[in-house]
């Protein structure tokens, strides 16, 4: 198994697989129309997106399962590739506004854990169809801010707690996945409130007499009875799915990390990060991240800007905070102002050669090692930022450190 930390270290730009929202919206629209009986069944909830909707039936499935394949036959076997997990909006939060929707299940949070797992599931499946070897690809769970993402001024003040659970999950349960990565986050609040969740999602939790149970008790709704139903196959069964829970004591033991995490930020049109600049916010994460003992990200990231706002930000950090950014993935519009993607046309797109060009120089200028794209790409463009890399992956200068 790779870990993003494992790729960087092979000194080789590695390509991050794009969305499933847009896409999958994009791949039913058009099945609406030319192939009905395949998009029967499958509804989009306006707060899980299409690419968490799909989760919930059959039919949704096999969509992800189709988009994962196309990822990850984007580029030849033997380059490095990660492949994201259809999760960004499994928040606790999100999963509690989908369920008020009619017709959708009330009891939508208790099933957090199981369409986190169920994520996992379709990734791990989808590698092994394609072909390739866990050896240069790495299975990453993504995580969306339980809010509005592109609005670091709705971060709510408990943001480590409402992040808790879905890293819960992913740290404890994720057996198949490598990393976990905190997509989108649009404040300085929002990526200390990742870093402490990490943390805590390592930390010792009683689920009956541990203090700290009221300010986590979103996680154990999350995981809902997931736990009880495996106790009655026995404790082999429970240890197999989270071995650091005792079923006896009904306690989860504290334990070390055993994968790493990204904070991708969102930035606001000017570059900044709700009233910081991107700079000083990184300075104060890490300074943060010391002072409490919270445990390093692999690194830092920048995702959903356009390209010309990602740009900008780069050139506006220190060398020491542009060694520390080693992912960027942008939107594919050409909108500098994210608060206005909801109302992106097609004609607002860049063209995909353009894309990728601008993406393969962003990689090049600012000794990137991650690339790919957020919204409105697919696998048309990995395929695209692969050609515009020549096809030789190997970093011609030392990887970020």
């Amino acid at each position: 198994m790779a870990t993003i930390s494992d790729l960087i270290k092979s000194e080789r730009i590695t390509l991050l697989s794009g969305p499933y929202g847009t896409e999958i919206a994009e791949r039913i629209g058009r099945d609406v129309m030319t192939r009905p009986q395949k998009a029967f069944g499958v509804s989009t909830n306006k707060y899980l997106g299409p690419g968490c909707s799909a989760l919930l039936v059959v039919e949704g499935q096999k969509y992800v399962q189709e988009v994962a394949g196309d990822y990850l036959r984007s580029v030849p076997a033997g380059q490095p590739l990660v492949l994201v997990t259809n999760s960004f909006r499994l928040a606790k939060q999100t999963l509690e506004s989908a369920a008020t929707i009619r017709g959708v299940d009330p009891n939508l949070p208790a099933m957090g854990l199981e369409l986190c797992l169920d994520s996992m599931k379709l990734a791990i499946t989808s590698l092994e169809e394609s072909g390739r070897s866990r050896d240069d690809t790495a299975i990453v769970m993504s995580i969306g801010p339980p809010f509005d993402c592109y609005k670091g001024e709705a971060t709510p003040s408990d943001i480590d707690n409402k992040y808790l659970p879905q890293t819960f999950a992913a740290v404890r349960f994720g057996h198949e996945i490598d990393d976990l990565m905190f997509e989108t986050a649009p404040s300085l609040e929002a990526a200390v409130g990742a870093a402490k969740a990490f943390k805590q999602a390592h930390d010792e939790l009683d689920i009956h007499r541990s203090k700290a149970n009221f300010t986590r008790m979103g996680t154990i709704i999350y995981m809902g009875d997931l736990l009880e139903k495996a106790a009655r196959f026995g404790d082999e069964v429970v240890k197999r799915l989270v071995p650091s829970y005792d079923p006896r004591t009904k306690t989860f033991a504290s334990m070390t990390p055993k994968k790493g995490y990204v904070i991708s930020f969102c930035l606001e049109e000017d570059g900044t990060l709700h009233g910081w600049t991107l700079n000083h916010a990184i300075d104060e994460l890490y300074k943060i991240i010391g002072y409490d003992s919270l445990f390093d990200p692999v690194g830092l990231g920048i995702n959903c800007n356009s390209p010309e706002v990602t740009k900008n930000a780069l050139e506006s950090l220190s060398s020491q905070n542009r060694r520390r950014i080693i992912s960027v993935h942008p939107n594919a519009s050409s909108e500098n102002n994210p608060r206005r993607y909801s109302e992106m046309t097609r004609q607002q797109a860049i063209a995909t050669d353009i894309f990728a060009g601008q993406v393969v120089r962003l990689a090049r200028d600012y000794r990137l090692s991650m690339i790919g794209g957020c919204c409105g790409t697919d696998a048309g463009v990995m395929k695209a930022l692969y050609a515009g890399l020549g096809g030789n992956f190997l970093l011609n200068i030392a990887p970020n450190k």
